[in-house]
Parts: C-alpha cells; sequence; structure tokens
C-alpha cells in the first residue's frame, strides 16, 4: 500500500522532535471548548518561538496541497474535488507547552486541560492502492512545488531543519543548576500534598503524571476508518473535527497541586524566564539563519498566492 502524499499534503506540519500536547488513553469525550481557552495563549504570548514564521510555511504548504489536488482533479479524480477543512492558524508547533513547568494560567486552566493538550481538526485525506494514481500524484506534486518556485523545497527543508534544532537546543534549559534547584522545591512541596515521584522515572521522562503513577487521560474518541484496501482503487477519509484532550480525575489533581506549589514556592516566574531565556539563545544562535528563512518565505509567497 502507498499512501498518498496528499494525506501528508493536505496538513503538511513540520516534522518536529518536540512535539505538542500528549495523547495517552483515550477518555471519554467532554463536548465543548476548554474551560479556560486562553490559557494555553496567556503561555506562550511571551515566548521567543512564537516568532517562527509557521504560518508562512502552513500558508505555502497549503496553497500548494490546494494546486495537487486541482490537478488531480482535472487527471480524472474527481475525489480531490472535495472541499477540505483548511488547517486552522495556532500557536507554533515549536512551542511545547511543558506543563510541569509553565504550562498553566491558573488553578481552573490547570484542572481543566491536564498535561495534554487539545487537537486540531484534520482535513479530508486520500489513501491509494492505485499505482496509476500514484504516478501521476508524483508529477502533480512536483509540478505544484515548481510552480510555487524553484526555492519551495529547499525553503521548506530548511524551516524544518531549523524548527528542529531550535526545539533540541531549547531543552538545554534542563541541565542546568537553577532548573534542578526550582523543580526540586516543586517536587518537595508535592511530596508535602501526597504526590511522591519515582525518582528513576521522572528522570527519564520528567515531572509527568507517569513519574507520580497517575494514570494519564486523552483525546476524545473518533470513529477510526474501515479501509477495504483493493488493488487499483483509492479511498477517501473524512475530515474530523477538533477534539478534547480529556485528563483523568488523578491527573487533573496532580495538575492542580504542582500549579499550587510553583506558585507558593515562588518558582513559576523563574521557571518560565528560564524556558524564555533558552528560547532567546537558541533564537540567537540561528538568527542569520531564520531572517534568510523569512525572506525566502516571503518571497515564494507572493508567488504562491497568485496561483489559485
Amino acid at each position: 500500500m502507498k499512501l498518498a502524499t496528499p494525506r501528508i499534503a493536505a496538513s503538511l506540519g513540520l516534522v518536529f522532535l518536540m512535539l505538542a500536547g500528549c495523547a495517552g488513553e483515550s477518555g471519554p469525550e467532554r463536548p465543548g471548548p476548554p474551560v479556560d481557552p486562553s490559557g494555553d495563549i496567556a503561555m506562550t504570548a511571551a515566548q521567543p518561538f512564537t516568532a517562527f514564521p509557521q504560518e508562512d510555511v502552513n500558508t505555502l504548504n497549503e496553497i500548494r496541497r490546494k494546486l495537487v489536488y486541482r490537478c488531480m482533479a482535472e487527471a480524472g479524480f474527481p475525489a480531490y474535488r472535495q472541499e477540505n477543512l483548511a488547517m486552522p492558524a495556532r500557536v507554533s508547533s515549536l512551542l511545547n507547552l511543558e506543563r510541569h513547568i509553565v504550562g498553566w494560567a491558573s488553578e481552573r486552566h490547570a484542572r481543566a486541560q491536564g498535561f495534554g493538550s487539545d487537537a486540531p481538526p484534520t482535513p479530508v485525506e486520500i489513501v491509494s492502492f492505485d499505482a496509476g494514481h500514484d504516478k501521476l500524484l508524483d508529477g502533480c506534486v512536483a509540478d505544484a512545488g515548481a510552480r510555487i518556485g524553484p526555492k519551495f523545497k529547499r525553503t521548506i527543508d530548511l524551516a524544518t531543519d531549523l524548527a528542529n534544532t531550535l526545539s533540541a537546543e531549547r531543552v538545554e534549559v534542563f541541565d542546568t543548576a537553577k532548573y534542578k534547584e526550582l523543580n526540586a522545591s516543586v517536587l518537595a512541596c508535592l511530596s508535602g500534598k501526597g504526590f511522591d515521584a519515582d525518582e528513576r522515572t521522572r528522570e527519564d521522562i520528567g515531572a509527568r503524571p507517569e513519574a507520580f503513577g497517575v494514570k494519564t487521560g486523552g483525546l476524545a474518541e473518533m470513529s477510526e476508518p474501515v479501509l477495504k484496501r483493493e488493488p487499483g482503487t483509492i479511498e477517501v477519509i473524512p475530515a474530523q473535527p477538533a477534539r478534547r484532550y480529556v485528563p483523568t480525575a488523578e491527573e487533573a489533581d496532580l495538575a492542580a497541586a504542582m500549579f499550587t506549589c510553583q506558585t507558593e514556592t515562588g518558582a513559576l516566574t523563574d521557571l518560565r524566564t528560564l524556558v524564555n531565556d533558552a528560547q532567546r539563545t537558541a533564537w540567537t544562535r540561528h538568527e542569520d539563519d531564520l531572517a534568510n528563512l523569512k525572506t525566502d518565505l516571503t518571497t515564494l509567497l507572493k508567488t504562491a498566492t497568485t496561483l489559485l
């Protein structure tokens, strides 16, 4: 089986080493928006990585997807004429909200969100079991990139490499004496509230729920598509709506206690400062490459926006 490129091109998010949020075991569906929808925005607004031009990358990838879909529809595959959900604007994927460090705006927000993140909606996707389709698709993908500009692939690759590099360098903060001191004060406070971490597990994964023996929640369940997988055919996977991350009751209690301990010990402000300083240091190391990336993206967008 070969997955059709538009299954990737439909979303075309950058491949980051550090991904935002987590999806543990599926929890019960909870309708409605997050209790504190501004909480994540408040936690990320001051972070230097918000300047990463991910929306430019997303826009270029969305234009390429539409060009590929148009090309495939004209080549005789009407499934590609379907309306597709555009990927929503959101905080850069570079901004991994380490909930156990800087990730809640309030105790209420901590209880509602736990240690996870909501999942955005996904567009219609197409899966191919047809070699003829795949050959045409490769041509449409190449043509779409060429129409956007000769530097399209190189620019997207550079964006991916820089995103991964920045994200990897940012975690250097966790190996500093200051971070370990602040972390120790929060852990001592949590122990006093009945949450004791297994040291070996905590050293491996950080102060996440699993280190305290706490079961995590997960994303609200969705129906999984059943594929026929017949040779010479393509199949359409419907668009999926956004899904809430639903913490377990124990996870919500731990998150609330951790936020309280961060506040009571005075560690919260210092923890956020450490993370932002680490981001700023990583950004400065690659400032020239980031400036060049922004220039190339702007040039490509001028052409790309005229193609639809």
